[in-house]
């Protein structure tokens, strides 16, 4: 005759009972991919297995993407009792998130602890998801009939910096191509980063033709990601930036970033990533706006 199960492993088969009924979550990674600045997160679920979500990069850095994303998720789903995490890139070395997770007994491993084969292995699964996404994306920014497309880039050294902004938009049969130079001291400087951006957007709103179509703005800083994304509700930001909220207001807030790693020469050479194509020829515009100002002095004596 079979015997009754203890009390310890009723309770058990009950809570996983449970977890199977609220097809709780097994396991997750949190990573990083920086060439294309995106976070993303596989999420096994006891019942209907693996989802791969991509973390929309709205703050200074992809790891605080992660940071933000991450306590929420926890809090507001069905986790299983032997729960076990994985992270890879910067916030496996946050010390707060151990402490969380030793505190309510979740098992996790950093990349320290990983082969580098587990790794590549991890990175090729985020980096397929994200192409995937970049497709659809790629195709947008040849959407001249709904978009315009704004690739901005700022050059700093000492007191001079350069910034440009490459305009491309239906009819034009190339891309307009804006930049300046000036130094730090005089008026209308605001950043290196953002300053670009608001060229871009004068003159979009300059061009009837453009009115109520969506800004795509393409961006390899991360600072100037944040600015665009959190200014509309951040009334801090509104007023440190004042020009740049009101011109996002004469365009209705009607705009998309995308932000790459800059200086990727290899996935710039290709006719695809029109994207990174352009960021490239952008930061060139911006150097050689910055050079201008910078060498002026010595070139006059």
């Amino acid at each position: 005759m079979a015997k009754e199960p203890t009390r310890s492993m009723q309770k058990f088969l009950e809570r996983r009972k449970k977890e199977n009924e609220n097809n709780a979550i097994d396991y997750i990674l949190l990573a990083e991919n920086e060439e294309f600045k995106q976070a993303f997160v596989i999420i096994d679920r006891r019942n209907t297995g693996r989802e791969i979500k991509l973390l929309e990069h709205t703050n200074r850095n992809t790891h605080t993407d992660i940071q933000n994303f991450i306590y929420d998720f926890l809090e507001n789903n069905a986790v299983a009792h032997d729960l076990d995490i994985t992270i890879i890139g910067a916030f496996s070395r946050d010390k707060k998130f151990h402490k969380y997770c030793e505190d309510n007994n979740i098992d996790f491993v950093t990349d320290f602890s990983l082969s580098k084969s587990t790794i590549r292995h991890y990175n090729t699964i985020g980096k397929k998801a994200i192409q995937e996404k970049r497709k659809l994306f790629l195709k947008e920014l040849k959407n001249y009939k709904e978009n315009v497309m704004l690739y901005t880039d700022g050059s700093e050294h000492g007191k001079n910096i350069g910034y440009g902004c490459i305009v491309d938009y239906a009819s034009k049969k190339e891309p307009v191509r804006l930049s300046k130079g000036m130094k730090k001291s005089e008026e209308g400087y605001v950043n290196f980063e953002i300053n670009p951006i608001m060229l871009g957007l004068k003159h979009v709103i300059d061009n009837p033709e453009l009115k109520d179509k969506k800004i795509i703005i393409t961006m390899d800083s991360d600072y100037a990601n944040e600015v665009i994304s959190r200014i509309k509700e951040n009334k801090d930001l509104q007023n440190q930036y004042s020009e740049l909220y009101e011109l996002m207001k004469k365009v209705d807030f009607n705009i998309q970033t995308n932000v790459i790693k800059s200086h990727k020469n290899k996935i710039a050479n290709t006719k695809v990533n029109i994207d990174f194509r352009f960021n490239k020829e952008v930061d060139e515009l911006a150097n050689q706006a910055r050079s201008k100002v910078q060498y002026k002095k010595r070139l006059s004596i």
